[in-house]
């Protein structure tokens, strides 16, 4: 009896053992080649002004900042309201349904295009990965489809740039969502990884590997951060392998099948510049608030900018403003922050 229970013992340890050897692997390899950045040059509590004019928007859920305009999905019968800078009405637009001219589920991409001396917007309808060139300065509307992802076997997508060179970059809508590369010249499809262990996904891979991205087309530079770890990386067009890895703040989850039911979600919403990539951030660790993090092209932190809870936002560098959605709409549904 006494032997079997040094035998017993010694498994016991054993495992245990491996455990934590699997335990410290798992972080060493989170850890490696990430810069992990806690502090920023720049650290600045912001105090929102309310826009009143926009508490009628219905339910809205996303805010983009393009060519000097005011963006807001909504849950209204069309999928955009449009206001100008000064915050006046211009129009409603992308109405909802299945027929000729109506749109699913469009995703603005804030990238654009002149022609004829008008802007046009890029816009993702990922209900069926068909992405679409929109004259939002036209009261008609007029759009055009310039890819069909489908006829090249992507059936779905989170997020696509146009180049320099005309080819498409993007993110996969899969288990993965991993980045592909497309010469629509070549017929050439590269599938590529972004750089995170997928191992992390393991235990709730629907839910955990969701992204967001963000491009500037100066900069030839794509930006991607995920919802449920708090990591952004920074890529270069062209140069798949150069990577810049950003972990924010030291600690780092580890989900397991109970807590990726319902995991917390760090990163909320990301937009960027020419110059800065704008990220707002959910610290755990602290309560009722949340955080635009600033960061440039390469990595380098710029500023942490505290605000009242937000669910989305986007940025008027021209004004120094940062436009919110409130997360408590009872109290206003847009508020205005300047930096």
């Amino acid at each position: 009896m006494k032997e079997y229970l040094i035998r017993v013992f010694h498994v016991q340890n054993f495992c245990t053992w491996i455990y934590a050897v699997f335990f410290i692997t798992i972080i060493t390899a989170c850890n490696k080649d990430k810069n992990i950045v806690k502090t920023f040059p720049i650290e600045k509590e912001l105090y929102g002004e309310h826009v009143n004019i926009l508490d009628s928007v219905n339910k809205p859920f996303a805010v983009y900042w393009n060519a000097g305009n005011l963006f807001l999905s909504t849950k209204g019968k069309n999928h955009l309201v449009i206001y100008n800078e000064k915050g006046n009405k211009i129009s409603y637009a992308l109405r909802k349904g299945h027929g000729h001219d109506e749109w699913i589920a469009p995703m603005i991409t804030t990238q654009q295009i002149n022609v004829n001396n008008h802007n046009q917007t890029f816009v993702l309808e990922r209900a069926n990965s068909k992405l679409y060139v929109v004259n939002f300065e036209d009261s008609i509307l007029s759009r055009y489809c310039i890819q069909d992802f489908r006829k090249v076997k992507i059936p779905g997508i989170r997020s696509v740039f146009l180049l320099s060179d005309n080819s498409y970059w993007g993110v996969k809508d899969d288990a993965t969502c991993d980045m592909f590369n497309y010469n629509a010249k070549s017929k050439e499809l590269i599938e590529e990884k972004i750089g995170i262990d997928h191992s992390l996904f393991s235990p709730n891979s629907s839910s955990l590997s969701q992204n967001m991205a963000t491009y500037s087309p100066s900069k030839k530079k794509i930006a991607i951060a995920y919802y449920t770890f708090p990591l952004l990386f920074i890529k270069e067009e062209k140069n798949y392998s150069a990577q810049i890895q950003i972990q924010i703040g030291e600690s780092f989850p580890l989900y397991n099948t109970d807590n990726s039911i319902n995991p917390h979600f760090y990163i909320l919403d990301m937009c960027s510049s020419d110059k800065y990539i704008y990220v707002l951030y959910d610290d755990p660790s602290i309560e009722n608030k949340t955080a635009i993090l600033v960061f440039d092209w390469n990595g380098k932190p710029i500023a942490r900018y505290q605000t009242n809870r937000m669910t989305a936002f986007t940025v008027d560098e021209k004004n120094s403003r940062f436009i919110a959605l409130n997360e408590d709409d009872t109290e206003g549904v847009c508020y205005i922050y300047r930096f």
